[in-house]
């Protein structure tokens, strides 16, 4: 399902709305409908987002409703932490008769991409380097980088029978990586600046003067995926299940041969599964699954990228809006995670509303996830960089002044991050969901509260 951003008012009126409205008979839907919309969504990691978006649905002869033959997704738009979204999508089973065919192009720039370090709790994160005004304060920017990201995916599937398919494509991916580019974000402003990273370092600037991570992935890279694998789909609904699985084993290979710089294969297989406990009114839902690398070497940035046999936005592997709601984004980075969902889904209220059908839902969750593979690097000489170009004898400000405590705990492997939570779910004409999360990180090393209004049920 794609995901499409609506406006905190509409969010806000169709919930007002909806307290006073009676049931009513559901109206099939045909032909070609238009969703044209601006965007108003927030995100706590990323921001307020603002821009404008078009959906196209074809319904057909009304047959179908709710699925659709064809569906086009057009968005552009930026978050007010310097991030943005230039995109557009397509999804049909009817293109290629028998053969799902989805298909998307996007550039997504980011000049303050999250970056706390490699393997989880083995790299420690202080939000007192962050916190203006704080006598630890280092930089706004500290746990930033520059990151723009252009990829390219066509996917096909065919079923095998009516609840196995088998699913195959090409993922073009392109990295422009570098430091946050602090004049651009000074511009305009007379105080509170933020200092150049020469002057104060990040975390991004740091592993890369400590090479843990390479120079030559320091930039960034072209990465070129062949995907295979197998769906098993036995859900009565895409958008909101009421009961069925979707298990997926997939293998995203980027071999050497077709220009790969660091050829490797990647293993995702992710299993989800929904309960009726009443029906079409009470679900509960968990998804548990590992992503990892089981060949070759994958460059630093590609292991931020959550893969699943559909990717529409941009998807962050651990940490946040789309996988575990509450702790920090990108909080775990790894070579290889577990992560584990549980969720309990309330349909409260079926209602119209300007000519929609709408229902009104509640969500309550779980999340989890541990690093299973570790990102290897040579930790002994990370450390013996590290403190090499600190002096603490000098009496001058040095940038690259090191405390061990401050950047890394090796003394254990990487635990459980959990959180709690709970959202609000708006339906129009059951294919569009907007979605209100909160979620609660339970160890503060993960952050605290992270708040999120978009779309979808996150799984």
């Amino acid at each position: 399902m794609n995901k499409i951003q609506l406006t905190i008012a509409a969010l806000l009126c169709a919930f007002s709305f909806s307290l006073f409205a009676q049931e009513e008979p559901t109206e099939t839907k045909s032909g070609w409908n238009i969703i044209p919309l601006p965007i108003a969504s927030y995100n706590s990691d990323l921001g307020f987002q603002f821009g404008a978006l078009a959906t196209l649905y074809d319904f057909g002869d009304g047959s179908y409703y709710p699925d659709y033959k064809h569906l086009f997704y057009f968005e552009i738009s930026m978050y007010t932490k310097m991030s943005g979204i230039a995109r557009v999508s397509y999804d049909s089973e009817y293109l290629i008769p028998g053969y799902r065919v989805t298909a998307n192009l996007g550039f997504f720039p980011n000049k303050a991409y999250s970056f706390y370090g490699f393997n989880g709790y083995q790299s420690v994160y202080k939000p007192e380097f962050v916190a203006t005004g704080d006598e630890l304060y280092r930089s706004r920017m500290f746990y930033s980088y520059q990151n723009y990201q252009t990829r390219f995916m066509v996917d096909i599937q065919r079923n095998i029978n009516p609840w196995l398919k088998w699913i195959g494509g090409i993922n073009l991916w392109n990295y422009n990586l570098q430091s946050v580019d602090v004049e651009f974000l000074n511009r305009g402003k007379e105080d509170n600046l933020l200092p150049s990273t020469a002057d104060e370092p990040g975390l991004y600037e740091r592993y890369v003067r400590y090479g843990i991570i390479p120079e030559d992935e320091a930039d960034g890279g072209f990465v070129a995926n062949v995907k295979a694998g197998l769906v098993a789909d036995t859900r009565d609904f895409d958008a909101n299940p009421t009961k069925g699985i979707w298990t997926e084993v997939l293998l995203n290979m980027a071999p050497g041969f077709i220009g790969n710089t660091d050829p490797h294969i990647k293993l995702v297989a992710m299993h989800r599964q929904y309960f009726p406990i009443i029906e079409k009114k009470l679900t509960f839902a968990y998804r548990i699954g590992y992503q990892g690398t089981i060949a070759g070497h994958a460059p630093f940035y590609m292991q931020s990228q959550l893969q699943t046999s559909f990717i529409y936005n941009l998807t962050n592997a651990v940490g946040g809006a789309e996988s575990v709601r509450g702790i920090l984004y990108n909080r775990l980075l790894a070579d290889g995670f577990a992560i584990a969902n549980a969720e309990l889904r309330w349909r409260a209220l079926d209602f119209r509303f300007l000519g929609q059908n709408c229902f009104l839902g509640f969500n309550f969750f779980g999340d989890a996830a541990v690093t299973v593979q570790e990102i290897e690097f040579d930790k002994d000489a990370a450390l013996e960089i590290a403190n090499s170009l600190y002096d603490p004898i000098s009496s001058t400000v040095q940038p690259w002044r090191f405390h061990e405590p401050n950047y890394f705990d090796f003394s254990s492997k990487d635990k459980p991050h959990y959180t709690v939570g709970g959202g609000l779910k708006i339906g129009f004409n059951e294919n569009t969901i907007v979605s209100a999360d909160i979620g609660k990180a339970l160890d503060s090393r993960d952050g605290s509260l992270g708040i999120y209004i978009g779309m979808d049920f996150m799984f």
